[in-house]
């Protein structure tokens, strides 16, 4: 999976960021001093884990759960080609398996220290979560401009809260989460413009909010979620997305605010699906109410669809097509 934001300059002098290539049980991050260089992480491994801090100094060895700590000298790490800043890599490894990894909070400095974070790469099939370092942060991270999941991770089953906060990611590959069953706002304030779940999202039963905030979103196509149970507030404030592709929803039974402030939205297929009557025109009460003429609603084949009554003003709803 890579996440890449387009939020530096075009390199002009000096060095450019190295190729992160972590081996199998390691995490690599490219860090910054575009704060005070101040980093504290957390890693759990069943026999504990080694830091590379990449700045010359010897590795430390840190028992699992175990916060490591380290403070860079500002300034003297390798400046980057562009100017501002200079930059370490870290180097985490583990001989046994590592299942998850978190940003804490620096002793010193009393927040969380992913603000100077630029690119990352895990090469760990047992990883199983991450956290806070896209997640539940002031900053969640705003400089991380590539991340890089290397092997398939079959135990990373909930991808919840995954990026968060404000950023410029563009393209995002989830495939590598394998067994993915719960996506709760796992995309918010992203700069996607398009997005079609990967068929490993098949097994996927909750996914609340997981298309929301999205401000530049045009297109979305959840079909492969056919496992679906609870979408509730999935496309919910993305003001420029036009066109859904919801059919096959097989297993839906709660869909409370599905669509709500998509102001341009034109076109919502939920056809073929367990959508009720209750839930159909609860759809269409939240349909926006845009300029846009022919808009419409395609609900055929869903066990809901004959008790349908509900309308809305430009929009026309397709029981039959």
């Amino acid at each position: 999976m890579i996440i890449n934001l387009n939020v530096f300059k075009k390199p002009v002098t000096g060095e450019a960021w190295p190729l992160l290539s972590p081996e199998l049980n390691q995490i690599q991050f490219l860090v910054s001093d575009l704060d005070d260089a101040k980093y504290a992480l957390k890693v759990t491994a069943v026999d504990g884990y080694l830091v590379d801090w990449g700045d010359g100094s010897e590795p430390e060895a840190f028992d699992s759960e175990e916060v490591a700590e380290h403070a860079y000298t500002v300034g003297a790490g390798v400046p980057f080609i562009g100017g501002g800043y200079t930059f370490w890599v870290i180097t985490i490894s583990a001989t046994e398996d590592i299942t998850s990894f978190n940003c804490n909070y620096h002793s010193t400095k009393g927040v969380n220290t992913d603000y100077g974070y630029l690119a990352a790469a895990f090469n760990v099939p047992t990883l199983a979560g991450i956290g806070p370092m896209f997640n539940g942060t002031l900053f969640a991270a705003p400089h991380l401009t590539i991340v890089d999941f290397i092997a398939d991770m079959p135990d990373f089953t909930d991808l919840s809260y995954l990026v968060q906060g404000p950023n410029q990611i563009t393209t995002i590959d989830l495939t590598h989460f394998t067994e993915a069953l719960a996506t709760y706002q796992i995309l918010p304030y992203t700069q996607l413009t398009s997005f079609t779940a990967p068929a490993n999202f098949s097994n996927v039963t909750a996914a609340q909010g997981m298309l929301s905030s999205m401000p530049e979103l045009l297109t979305a196509d959840i079909t492969a979620m056919t496992s679906l149970q609870n979408a509730q507030s999935m496309f919910n404030s993305s003001p420029k997305l036009k066109t859904i592709n919801a059919s096959g929803l097989v297993a839906i039974t709660t869909s409370p605010y599905f669509i709500l402030a998509c102001s341009d939205l034109e076109t919502l297929d939920i056809r073929d699906g367990n959508f009720s009557t209750v839930m159909i025109d609860a759809i269409i009460d939240t349909l926006p109410v845009n300029a846009t003429p022919d808009k419409i609603l395609y609900c055929k084949g869903n066990p809901g669809t004959a008790g349908v009554t509900h309308t809305k003003s430009g929009w026309t709803i397709d029981t039959t097509t």
